[in-house]
């Protein structure tokens, strides 16, 4: 009796043949997912780098320098709507509302226009002062009849402002009506010089100005 004897691939027997092949089979299938998912992969990190890109070049095209932006805060910090009107302390407030009642509101120009040094050398356009109040004699006409400043405390740019005032515009430094707050600051030289003196400005406090229906005028 002749026995038959099967050759199996690497002489392995036939379930470890089958196993192989199954694992063959699989793998193949495995590799096949990764081709068809690898395009689609490399396209999304395409669209991604792209975008991101675009992203940074539409950003720098809308970006503003900073020196800009500071520059816009600047010119425009103080603007405000044309109904609201701003006051550069309380006390300034204050004094406005006083004035308000005794020659009413119409009457009652705001940052008025000084020249205290008329054009020259030093300064060509001249410099102006802008002092907190005018008073008009009339609604329906310009002219000016009182000037104030509210001061809720003297500086001694304001004092050299009194000094180049006296020279350029006496008539203006005459009727010139100082509002100070709670007290007049006599111990400055210039206000206590001013003070022993006729045709020069009227100091007073706030408590002083709720106690008088008109200014003192030089005209």
């Amino acid at each position: 009796m002749i026995r038959r004897t099967e050759h199996n691939f690497l002489g392995l027997p036939t379930f470890a043949l089958n196993a192989l092949s199954g694992g063959i089979f699989f793998f193949s299938i495995c590799l096949g997912i990764k081709m068809i998912k690898t395009p689609e992969l490399s396209l999304k990190v395409a669209n991604a780098q792209l975008v991101t890109s675009s992203s940074a070049d539409r950003l720098a095209t809308l970006a503003i320098d900073s020196s800009a932006v500071e520059e816009y805060r600047a010119k425009n910090r103080l603007k405000l709507p044309e109904h609201i009107t701003r006051f550069d302390s309380q006390h300034e407030f204050k004094v406005y509302l006083r004035l308000c009642w005794m020659y009413g509101e119409h009457r009652i120009k705001r940052q008025y226009p000084i020249e205290v040094i008329p054009p020259g050398r030093c300064y060509p356009k001249g410099k102006h002062w802008k002092v907190d109040f005018a008073i008009a004699t009339s609604w329906s006409t310009p002219k000016i009849s009182h000037y104030v400043e509210a001061k809720g405390a003297l500086l001694p740019e304001f004092v050299n402002t009194l000094v180049q005032l006296e020279i350029a515009q006496p008539d203006i430094f005459e009727n010139l009506s100082v509002v100070f707050g709670r007290s007049i600051p006599t111990e400055n030289k210039v206000v206590h010089s001013l003070l022993n003196q006729y045709y020069v400005p009227y100091f007073c406090t706030l408590e002083e100005l709720k106690q008088l229906t008109h200014l003192p005028s030089a005209l």
